[in-house]
């Protein structure tokens, strides 16, 4: 399952935000302020009030007077849409799955789930139909106690209120359990990349998650695991560390007198490089290659603005490896850049832009544009159309 479309009102500058079309791969650019960070962020707070509660993930963003669009009246409303790929080979196909929308308000005891609503699509022989598994009206100060956790949480609960409420009937009821726990997976499985190289750089505990954390800081301890699980995969992802750094032969992890797990590079002859004095480029390649080698795949990655620190004649390979990951069953990669360079390799189908105008955001595609496409067609760059102000609206202003 992956994310095909997007709604949010009332999110920050999102005050009436869609993108109707998200592919598997998705680039956005903007202005500094224009809300590419503020459209994370709504993934970022969905993954934050599963993994907690609604109400935990408001108050780390400075309550919901903070989080609601200035001026704004009503409820934060975010509503996903949701498909499936039926082959891999054809990336931009997908059947659809169904939908998630879920409003937070707030009242004098606190911030509340107001409503949430899980449709599902069954597939059928000859045609489909559309399932509302819950839809849930939490007003009224009893039920809003009860409302700072989503239901989403609950797959079981939601397939067993369905059965009772004669939403579905019991042979549906294995099929909306998966679709509910395939959305949960999603959403729990978000991963925003965040590299810093300066974290990344040093030792870290041998007891470490093996799987790369979202600022890198226990980099020693995947290489480490990789290289001992499958080494001819580990090689493949150091490719592109190689192309970055031609001097440099391996990299190793190695315990350390106080228990924990440093990083050594090696160069072609020989000469053994403590991570500490390894470019952050270099790093961050590494990091960027593990991540989209790994073994099980992301759901959703979050990549904001991977370009840094990375020379710019790097950046088509680095788009190549993230566009390889979406090719992957249910994976999806959505960037943020500043780098007309990563653009360059992109394809319009995939390049966003936002525009914050009026105090609120809006996106445009560039596939969308009939000027942008007879320009790129033409032979024109996306990043040097973008560069140059061809679209309209994404420079400061």
């Amino acid at each position: 399952m992956r994310l095909t479309s997007l709604r949010v009102k009332h999110y920050g500058c999102l005050a009436d935000f869609e993108l109707p079309e998200i592919g598997p791969l998705a680039i956005f650019v903007g202005a500094n302020g224009s809300g590419k960070s503020t459209l994370f962020d709504v993934f970022a707070f969905l993954r934050d009030a599963l993994r907690d509660n609604a109400r935990t993930a408001i108050a780390n963003r400075g309550g919901f007077e903070n989080l609601r669009t200035r001026g704004a009246d009503g409820p934060i409303e975010i509503e996903l849409g949701l498909g499936r790929d039926p082959e891999r080979w054809t990336p931009n196909a997908v059947m659809p799955a169904g939908t998630y929308a879920v409003a937070i308000d707030d009242e004098s005891d606190g911030p509340y789930v107001r409503s949430e609503r899980i449709t599902i699509r069954f597939a059928e022989q000859d045609a489909a139909r559309d399932v509302t598994l819950l839809d849930t009206n939490h007003n009224g100060a009893e039920k809003r106690a009860r409302a700072a956790h989503l239901q989403l949480d609950r797959p079981e609960e939601v397939v067993s209120a369905a059965l009772r409420e004669e939403r579905i009937g019991k042979p549906d009821a294995p099929a909306a359990l998966a679709s509910v726990e395939e959305l949960r997976t999603l959403l729990h499985g978000t991963h925003f990349s965040s590299i810093d190289p300066a974290l990344a750089k040093q030792p870290c505990a041998a007891n470490a998650d093996h799987r790369l954390t979202e600022c890198g800081d226990n980099l020693a301890r995947v290489v480490k695991h990789r290289i001992e699980t499958d080494r001819a995969a580990f090689d493949e992802a150091f490719r592109l560390v190689r192309r970055a750094a031609p001097d440099l032969d391996d990299v190793k992890a190695c315990d350390t007198a106080d228990g924990r797990i440093a990083l050594e590079f090696v160069e072609c002859g020989g000469t053994i490089i403590p991570a500490q004095y390894i470019s952050d480029g270099t790093i961050k390649l590494l990091t960027y290659a593990l991540l989209l080698n790994e073994p099980q795949n992301r759901p959703l990655l979050c990549l904001d603005q991977p370009e840094h620190h990375i020379y710019p004649s790097l950046l088509w390979e680095l788009l190549e490896e993230i566009a390889a990951y979406t090719w992957r069953p249910n994976a999806q990669v959505l960037v943020s850049t500043h780098q007309p360079g990563l653009l360059d390799a992109a394809e319009p189908d995939d390049v966003f832009w936002i525009v914050r105008k009026d105090g609120g955001s809006r996106a445009c595609r560039v596939s969308d544009d009939p000027r942008l496409i007879a320009e790129h067609d033409y032979g024109g760059q996306l990043g040097f159309m973008w560069r140059t102000g061809s679209f309209l609206g994404a420079h400061p202003s």
